[in-house]
């Protein structure tokens, strides 16, 4: 179609340099006006003329992105080049780090696992096999040797980085050295997510096998964390004898209750909805409650109210120790009622997740599984009820 140079001289610049920007006559029609003052940076970019006998042309402008000033230029590639010296510096550490984040963890790993085969040994008891699903010692000892076969090759392949660095560190060509530092980073940044996902599945299965070992004294602690392990599954043994699976909270049939747990899903869990289970009064969970002195002192205090109003306000409970402790910990007691029977009757609630803010180091780490998505949150109620011959007498 023709262009018009401008007044000013592009005869000296280099094509990178120069854009090419659509004008449009005064008076022109609809289409060429939607395209007055729109740029090109190639002339291939350019489009027909809308019409016959259009008046339009096209100006060539110069790019205020690429730099002009031979001293200013000289200047930007000294930046450039320190820029990936620096860049280069740093993949050296990313890489170091990576290597010893492999060694320190296989080891630690490795640490964990043999501690756990010497208190396996010292243990005269099969009871630890009756927990569901439960990881074998022997195929841990097979994963975490994958885990080591795969993290070796991950070390080669960081080798074969290494190499390319020290010979970009000769680069002559500053464009070609950003280009794979560029390749190199995103190359070590997928190995790490490797690494830890490696890394972090073997933590998991010693963990969880370390709580199922140990649950031979805490046994609804283990029961609920495979639970959370498991992803909740629908068709567990341990849900099947022990109550009632919920695959979302609007399956509840009481309105008020499920109001109750959708607003404390939402505050504790940050879910909109949840898996849950409702464990029924004959359930080992139930009795474990039931015969914990902190439920029989809280109700012991609330006594006098109980047989004056037959009901009571939602309490806060705290198991402060072992099994009920790493069960719970915190609950809420919500539905706390006397029937005809002057039996008692409560709800105990709580959702199964791990507190931010926790110092324990169980907590911890079980925190960090459940923020790397490796276990599942769920909420949990346990129905209980009190013949009165035993509550009055707490």
């Amino acid at each position: 179609m023709g262009y018009r140079v401008p007044i000013k001289a592009y005869g000296k610049l280099k094509k990178e340099q120069i854009r090419y920007m659509w004008v449009s006559e005064a008076g022109a029609c609809e289409k060429c006006q939607a395209l007055d003052g729109k740029i090109y940076n190639t002339a291939d970019e350019i489009p027909d003329k809308p019409h016959p006998n259009c008046k339009c042309w096209i100006d060539l402008i110069e790019n205020p992105d690429v730099i002009t000033d031979p001293i200013e230029q000289i200047r930007a590639e000294k930046r450039e080049e320190e820029s990936v010296k620096l860049e280069l510096l740093k993949l050296e550490g990313d890489i170091k780090c990576l290597e010893d984040e492999c060694d320190i963890g296989l080891e630690r790993i490795e640490q964990d696992l043999q501690n756990l085969k010497g208190y396996i040994e010292k243990t005269e008891s099969e009871e630890y096999t009756a927990f569901e699903n439960i990881n074998k010692y022997d195929a841990l000892k097979s994963d975490l040797l994958d885990g080591k076969k795969e993290i070796g090759k991950i070390k080669d392949k960081l080798n074969i980085e290494k190499e390319k660095l020290k010979n970009l560190e000769k680069e002559n060509t500053i464009a070609q050295a950003v280009n794979n530092v560029y390749e190199v980073n995103a190359k070590i940044t997928d190995y790490s997510h490797f690494v830890n996902n490696i890394l972090t599945n073997l933590k998991l299965a010693v963990f969880s096998f370390c709580i199922n070992v140990f649950g031979l004294a805490e046994h609804e602690a283990a029961a609920l964390w495979n639970l959370a392990l498991f992803r909740v599954p629908r068709k567990s043994k341990y849900i099947t004898k022990n109550g009632t699976y919920y695959a979302s909270i609007e399956n509840l049939d009481n309105d008020n209750l499920k109001q109750y747990v959708y607003k404390n899903v939402k505050e504790q869990i940050n879910k909109e909805d949840s898996k849950g289970i409702i464990f029924k009064d004959s359930s080992k969970i139930a009795n474990a409650i039931k015969n914990s002195k902190e439920l029989k002192n809280k109700i012991k205090d609330y006594k006098e109210k109980l047989l004056k109003d037959r009901k009571i306000d939602n309490i806060d409970l705290e198991f402060p120790k072992w099994n009920l402790k790493h069960a719970f910990h915190f609950v809420k007691i919500i539905n706390i009622y006397l029937d005809n029977s002057d039996n008692l009757n409560l709800t105990v609630f709580d959702t199964y997740d791990f507190n931010p803010k926790e110092t324990n180091f169980l907590v911890k780490t079980a925190r960090e599984f459940q923020e790397k998505n490796k276990i599942d949150t769920y909420y949990l109620m346990v129905e209980i009820k009190i013949p009165k011959d035993e509550w009055i007498n707490y």
